[in-house]
């Protein structure tokens, strides 16, 4: 015999082991869930969430709202949001130039 319940399943993959991500309805706070191995699942009851990252400005969570059907899964990821990934490979660009001047400046002389 199996008893449906009026949940779903919510799991946040991050590659940051200390993502604590923050779920909210209706702009109250319902739960805190750490994500520690890569991949975490979570039971929620069925509704609308907002999700958020808790203390960490340079990481966001994709997508920020879930809606969560009964005995359904949804799938969110905390990520770099796309500026700063951008930034961050022309900062390693720009480094990699410039370990590179000396080397050319000595085949050119």
């Amino acid at each position: 015999m199996r008893i449906a319940t009026d949940v779903g399943e919510l799991t946040i993959r991050s590659d940051d082991p200390n993502a604590t991500v923050i779920v909210s309805q209706a702009g109250k706070e319902i739960k805190q869930l750490q994500v520690k191995n890569g991949e975490e699942s979570y039971r929620l009851w069925v509704g609308n969430y907002d999700l958020t990252v808790k203390g960490n400005a340079s990481v966001t969570i994709v997508p920020q709202t879930v809606e969560i059907e009964r005995g359904g899964l949804k799938k969110a990821e905390v990520v770099e949001p796309v500026a700063a990934r951008q930034n961050q490979v022309v900062s390693d660009g720009q480094a990699q130039v410039r370990s590179l001047e000396p080397k050319v400046q000595q085949l050119m002389a």
